[in-house]
């Protein structure tokens, strides 16, 4: 993974107008491996030297091509820094520093993209799409940008869409990761029989390798055996895996989410507050600490928690959804199709709500 992620990088800074010789080149590199690999605090300071560098404020004798090429790279730096930010639970700031930068700019259309983006994360699901939609295209060659647009497509439910992308993705670069997002896609469409069949192709095409430079390969083969139906093996080896590095992010999560699918709720408990405590951003750590609880028997609490999220955050699709669910089971079904109907309402193509209501009609 390491080998795809520096080729990965190296197309980035060339689209980004950086050569080997450019003295931001090594700031660049950093920066985008620093927030690939979670290393968010690193990630924030390598982005904040970008943008506040000369190469892309001082902008006024430059040529028109060659400006437009800067000022797209520097919207992309400061879309980064406040995912980074906002991985450190800094999300009000980094979305101010968007805001402020595209109020700034000369060409505040490259940030009606990235805003749109960030809006659609961090509990809140309530922004115009199809905006983010029609301004894509100014950014549909930076591969660290496509895949933060394919991830928007499919929490969304365009599946379709997201497939036929990650599709062409995986026909071209062959990448581990490539297997698991056509993979999940599939699923998602309702493919299960494509989908294991392209993850056995991605388990198959990068047999593990135990060695520092592979660890990322080792967590795609985890999510790999996960989804293959052998969630023991996926869970020794995210084990091992941590064994050998204890602040690696993804065998955490890994072996949170492993602890939730095999039925050990209580160590999913532990493992998904710890990963909250690290990222209080972490939405999908949020979500299976609740539906843990639930699963435990505390449906108070895990309901109380929901209350507590929708209130700071009422927008959140996911949370709106998981409340439906638990409400449905304890029959109070005005309450859940109340939330059902705003969370259609926030994403009207993204089946889960749809299916929560096929449960509240099917029980009244």
């Amino acid at each position: 993974m390491k080998k795809y992620l520096f080729f990965s990088l190296l197309m980035v800074m060339i689209q980004l107008n950086l050569t080997a010789q450019d003295q931001y080149a090594n700031v660049a590199s950093a920066a985008f491996e620093n927030l690939q690999g979670q290393n968010y605090d690193l990630a924030a300071q390598n982005f904040e030297l970008l943008i506040k560098s000369p190469y892309y404020q001082k902008l006024d004798k430059i040529k028109s091509k060659e400006k437009k090429n800067r000022l797209r790279a520097l919207a992309t730096f400061q879309y980064c820094n406040a995912i980074s930010l906002a991985n450190l639970g800094k999300y009000d700031e980094g979305l101010k520093l968007l805001e402020e930068a595209q109020a700034k700019s000369d060409n505040p259309a490259f940030y009606t993209f990235y805003v749109g983006l960030y809006n659609d994360n961090y509990f809140n699901n309530d922004i115009d799409f199809e905006k983010v939609r029609a301004t894509f295209e100014i950014f549909d060659d930076f591969p660290i940008i496509v895949q933060a647009y394919l991830k928007s497509l499919v929490n969304r439910g365009y599946f379709e869409e997201a497939l036929g992308k990650y599709q062409k993705i995986l026909k071209k670069d062959k990448a581990p990761i490539d297997y698991y997002h056509v993979g999940i896609t599939s699923e998602l469409k309702g493919d299960i029989k494509a989908a294991k069949k392209v993850y056995q192709k991605g388990l198959d095409a990068f047999p593990i390798q135990k060695n520092p430079d592979n660890c990322n390969y080792q967590a795609l083969h985890i999510l790999f055996l996960e989804k293959l139906g052998k969630a023991d093996e996926a869970l020794k080896l995210a084990k091992e895996i941590l064994e050998n590095n204890p602040k690696d992010y993804c065998a955490k999560n890994n072996i949170a989410l492993l602890y939730y699918r095999t039925g050990a709720y209580e160590a999913a408990v532990e493992a998904y507050q710890k990963l909250i405590t690290d990222n209080p951003f972490y939405e999908n750590g949020f979500i299976y600490l609740i539906k843990s609880y639930d699963q435990l028997g505390q449906t108070e609490r895990a309901l109380t928690m929901l209350d507590d999220l929708l209130k700071v955050y009422p927008n959140y699709y996911d949370a709106l959804c998981a409340r439906a669910e638990i409400l449905i089971k304890n029959k109070a079904l005005e309450k859940a199709k109340i939330d059902v109907e705003k969370a259609r309402s926030l994403m009207p193509e993204h089946p889960l709500a749809k299916e929560i209501n096929n449960k509240i009609s099917s029980n009244n």
